[in-house]
C-alpha cells in the first residue's frame, strides 16, 4: 500500500449493547473500552496517513440514545459530557500507532445527540479526520 492509498478520514460505529455514557459516570470506563476496540478494529483496517506530534484533527461524533428524560424534563446528558469519554478513548488508542498524540490537538469538534426508540439503535457514530497543519 502506498502513501497515496492511504486515508485521511476514519469513520467507526459503537454499538456496545448499551447507550453512550458520559465523563464521571460508573459506567464510563465500560464505555470507552467499547470505543477503544472499535476504533482499534477500523484503524487496523484503514491506516492513517503518517502521523506525528503536529498532525491535527478534526472529531465528529454522533451520538443515539434512548432516555434523554431526566427529571421529567426532556433534556438528556450534556453533549459535552458525552463527548470526552469518546476523545480519551480515540487518543489512548492513537497512542499505539503515533505515540505523543493527544486530544490538544483536535481543533474541530462537532457533536450532536438524537433520541432513538429502541436499545438496538442506540449507538455513537465517529469520524476522525486529520486535517492539512
Amino acid at each position: 500500500m502506498t502513501t497515496d492509498q492511504r486515508t485521511t478520514r476514519l469513520e467507526f460505529t459503537v454499538s456496545a449493547g448499551m447507550p453512550p455514557k458520559t465523563f464521571a459516570t460508573r459506567l464510563e470506563s465500560e464505555w470507552k473500552n467499547a470505543v477503544k476496540r472499535s476504533f482499534r478494529e477500523s484503524f487496523g483496517a484503514v491506516p492513517f496517513v503518517p502521523l506525528d506530534s503536529e498532525t491535527r484533527f478534526e472529531i465528529e461524533i454522533a451520538f443515539f440514545r434512548m432516555d434523554w428524560i431526566r427529571n421529567g424534563k426532556d433534556e438528556g446528558p450534556d453533549l459535552d459530557n458525552l463527548a470526552k469519554p469518546v476523545i480519551d478513548a480515540i487518543f489512548c488508542s492513537l497512542q499505539k500507532y503515533a505515540p505523543g498524540q493527544d486530544d490538544k490537538n483536535v481543533t474541530c469538534l462537532r457533536l450532536k445527540k438524537s433520541k432513538v426508540d429502541t436499545a438496538k439503535e442506540e449507538r455513537a457514530d465517529i469520524v476522525v479526520k486529520v486535517i492539512d497543519k
